[in-house]
């Protein structure tokens, strides 16, 4: 299988390698419509920003710089760079931005387990925010998922276009456009496994680390993990065997990636995927996001 892929409805992918700040990108490469292989990590992430580990070393790169509703034209300058792996517990996402004037405030609003709970992101410009859509061949139901540089985190887990819908749309809170966002809901712990993000504000050009909701100095960016039990996500049952989930190589998931750039008032949206038109919700298009097949090397 080709390491390098697109999707069918031409989602692009663009590859780069990591630098010792963190990801940077060097190559622009759209590639054949075949799955993209997220490799098996042999070691447990330490979820704390700093993408150190060899996994991340050896993990294919991708580009979150089409505009969106674009037609597959690319921002002028880098905005993000992620990247993934898996182990039997998890699912892990890094991911590095480029961003000049870093704004991340929290909405007030906690949510979680118990023992694990989290403030979230306000999302409303001028914030920046990374998203992330992860789904299991199932257009209906997946993760909407928010981080910020501040490590807050939003989770909302949504339902799109069931059957029944389409003859009788239902009559409830936060739904539009064939679109339920269960925003109570939260991605759970599972026993010892527990949901983690962190993140690592990366240097000025003085060398003194970048800044939040400061625009009187020149920010870099900053580099975040995140780590998300498997059976948190919804993904397949078959794949759990004994206390792990062991039975996940081979499996297929897809992962759309969304940068938002307050300080882009016209268009602050780029993504993963170079044909997502501007004025549909990126909900509506599960068919684009790109697809990965999870390898047990």
């Amino acid at each position: 299988m080709k390491e390098l892929a697109m999707h069918g409805m031409r989602c692009a992918l663009l590859v780069g390698v990591m630098s010792s700040a963190g990801l940077s990108v060097l190559a622009q490469t759209p590639v054949e419509p075949e799955l993209v292989v997220i490799r098996k990590t042999a070691q447990p992430v330490t979820v704390d920003g700093v993408l150190d580990e060899e996994c991340w070393k050896n993990a294919l790169p991708v580009k979150a710089d089409f505009v969106k509703g674009g037609n597959g034209k690319l921002s002028e300058e880098p905005r993000m760079v992620a990247k993934y792996t898996w182990d039997d517990q998890y699912l892990y996402i890094a991911y590095e931005t480029f961003d000049t004037n870093l704004v991340a405030k929290g909405n007030g609003v906690t949510k979680g387990p118990a023992d694990n709970r989290r403030e979230g992101c306000e999302i409303s410009a001028p914030a920046d925010v990374v998203e992330f859509f992860l789904g299991f061949n199932n257009s209906n139901m997946f993760w909407e998922v928010h981080h910020s540089a501040g490590n807050h985190f939003n989770d909302i887990l949504v339902f799109k276009d069931l059957p029944s819908w389409k003859s009788e749309p239902p009559a409830i809170p936060s739904y539009y456009l064939g679109i339920f966002w269960a925003r109570e809901e939260f991605i759970q712990d599972v026993g010892a496994n527990k949901r983690a993000s962190a993140v690592q504000l990366k240097p000025r050009a003085e060398g003194k680390p970048s800044t939040l909701n400061d625009s009187s100095d020149t920010d870099t960016g900053y580099t975040a993990e995140l780590r998300f039990p498997w059976a948190s996500i919804a993904a397949p049952s078959a794949g759990k065997a004994g206390d792990g989930w062991k039975k996940m190589a081979g499996r297929e998931i897809a992962i759309l990636a969304v940068v938002e750039n307050g300080d882009f008032k016209d268009q602050p949206y780029h993504t993963s995927c170079a044909t997502l038109p501007r004025s549909d919700f990126f909900h509506s298009h599960f068919a684009r996001w790109p697809r990965y097949k999870l390898a047990a090397e």
